[in-house]
């Protein structure tokens, strides 16, 4: 009886510590804030080759809760859009899907002047990595605007 038990404890303690170094594993959130600048729109183009398709408007919906003006770029004409995001996404997991990594890049006509860039691929066993893509891109977007003087 005893060696079952202190087996248990034992498959225990080493399941604990397996979880810990998962948990250890880094959600990786990478800022380049945009610089001082003001601002009253900026314009997400669209990638037809990110499966989820709801991204951009999650975007699009970020934007504006920051008090930007939002729209897509490909609805704009040419030189209209000054200030536009491009972005990649993944996602994974079967039920719900949740956001696995994102690169989202902001430009001045063609020159980048800041990204964000998200990875939580290498979380196994976190549960932060799961939730809404809203949820986890929040915090980033306004640290990413933050030095931006919406007009």
């Amino acid at each position: 009886m005893l060696r079952s038990l202190s087996a248990a404890f034992a498959l225990l303690a080493i399941a604990a510590a397996c979880s810990a170094v998962r948990q250890a594993v880094p959600i990786i959130k990478d800022v380049n804030p945009l610089p001082a600048m003001a601002l009253s729109e900026i314009c997400v183009q669209t990638n037809h080759d990110v499966t989820r398709q709801r991204f951009d408007e999650d975007l699009t919906t970020l934007f504006r809760e920051l008090g930007l003006s939002s729209r897509p770029k490909e609805g704009a004409f040419r030189g209209e859009c000054r200030v536009w995001t491009s972005y990649d996404a993944a996602y994974a997991g079967r039920v719900p899907p949740y956001l696995s990594r994102a690169t989202i890049e902001v430009y001045d006509e063609d020159q980048r002047i800041g990204y964000i860039r998200y990875d939580a691929s290498q979380g196994h066993g976190r549960l932060d990595r799961h939730g809404t893509t809203v949820s986890k891109l929040r915090p980033l977007v306004a640290e990413l605007l933050a030095r931006v003087l919406v007009e």
